[in-house]
C-alpha cells in the first residue's frame, strides 16, 4: 500500500477518471499464452519472502515447464478502499488453465486451474510498467509427486495428487513492444493447512517465462 501511494498511481480518489486513464496503462486483451520454466524452492509459503531477501532460499536439483491458456473474465474493474473513498483502478479478474512437466527429483504431470486477480499498471520509467498477480485453484498431478513430502514427513511416501494451487506473480510489459510480457512467479501446491490434505505436504517453485497476448 505505501509503495502504491508512494507511486502516485495505486490509489486515486473515485473523482480523477480521468487522470487515472491518462497516469496508468490499460490492457486491451482477453486472450493470452504464457510459458514459465522454474526450479523447486525448498521453502514453506510464509518463510518465502524472509528467505528469498536474506539469501537463504535453496534451490533443489528438480524443475518444471509449463504452458498456460488464460482469458480476462472482467478485463477492467477498480477497487475501492473502505472508509477512503479512494480506488486500487486498473484491476482484471482472469481464468487461467495450465499444464506442468516436472523433471529431475520428480518425473510427472500436473494440471492446474485457476481464478487469477490482477492488479492494474504501475508505471517504473521510460516506458516500463510492472502489474502484480495472485491466482487461487486447484493443482492435480497425474501421478504421486516423488520429491513432495507425504503426511509422514517422507519425500515421495503418500504425497498427495490433488492439493490447493496458488500462484504469485509480476508481470513486465515495455511499451515498445506491448503484446510481449516478462513474468516472473511463484507456483505453489500445498494442503491448505489441512483442508484438502495434511499438513506440510505440497511444494514451491520459483520461476520466469514469456506472456504473449493472442486477442
Amino acid at each position: 500500500m505505501r509503495f502504491l501511494l508512494a507511486t502516485g498511481v495505486g490509489i486515486v480518489g473515485t473523482g480523477c477518471s480521468d487522470a487515472v486513464a491518462d497516469v496508468l496503462g490499460t490492457r486491451d486483451r482477453t486472450w493470452f499464452l504464457t510459458v514459465v520454466g522454474a526450479q523447486w524452492s525448498e521453502t514453506r509459503l510464509p518463510t518465502f519472502p524472509y528467505n528469498l531477501v536474506t539469501g537463504r532460499l535453496r534451490a533443489d536439483g528438480t524443475y518444471f515447464v509449463s504452458g498456460a491458456v488464460s482469458r480476462a473474465i472482467i478485463p477492467q474493474f477498480d477497487i475501492p478502499v473502505p472508509a477512503t473513498g479512494w480506488t486500487l483502478p486498473g484491476n482484471s479478474l482472469e481464468a487461467e488453465v495450465q499444464l506442468v512437466k516436472h523433471w529431475g527429483f520428480q518425473d510427472h504431470i500436473e494440471g492446474t486451474a485457476a481464478l487469477v486477480l490482477r492488479s492494474g499498471e504501475i508505471p517504473v520509467f521510460e516506458g516500463l510498467s510492472f502489474n502484480v498477480a495472485w491466482g487461487n485453484g486447484l493443482s492435480y498431478a497425474f501421478s504421486n509427486p516423488a520429491y513432495e513430502f507425504g503426511p509422514d514427513g517422507l519425500r515421495g511416501i503418500g504425497s498427495r495428487r490433488l492439493q490447493y494451487y496458488m500462484g504469485f506473480e509480476t508481470e513486465w510489459t515495455h511499451t515498445s513492444l506491448p503484446k510481449i510480457h516478462l513474468v516472473t512467479k511463484l507456483h505453489h501446491r500445498s494442503g491448505i493447512y489441512g483442508i484438502i490434505s495434511p499438513q506440510r505436504t505440497g511444494s514451491n517453485y520459483l520461476g520466469a517465462g514469456i506472456r504473449v497476448d493472442i486477442d
